[in-house]
């Protein structure tokens, strides 16, 4: 990985990720990977159990998937908006 590359894991275990999200049993213990390159993010949904959706459409735990101002993305039923 360069230097331009970075990630933040999201998720219920508090000592596995970055990006902890607090109460949620229905939240994967790694849940989703967020990933920088550059000035360009990406979402990677992680085996999670309740997936990982962008716009109302799950993503493949294969798939790197872009993300773009406005994209709403909704880990099991916790949804944010991308700004």
């Amino acid at each position: 990985w360069s230097s331009d590359v970075c990630s933040s894991d999201l998720g219920r275990k508090i000592d596995l990720v970055n990006g902890y999200i607090e109460n949620q049993d229905v939240i994967s213990k790694i849940h989703a990977r967020i990933i920088r390159v550059g000035n360009n993010f990406f979402i990677k949904d992680e085996e999670s159990l309740n997936g990982t959706y962008l716009n109302d459409k799950k993503i493949n735990e294969d798939d790197v998937t872009p993300l773009k101002i406005g994209d709403i993305v909704k880990l099991a039923n916790i949804e944010f908006k991308i700004k």
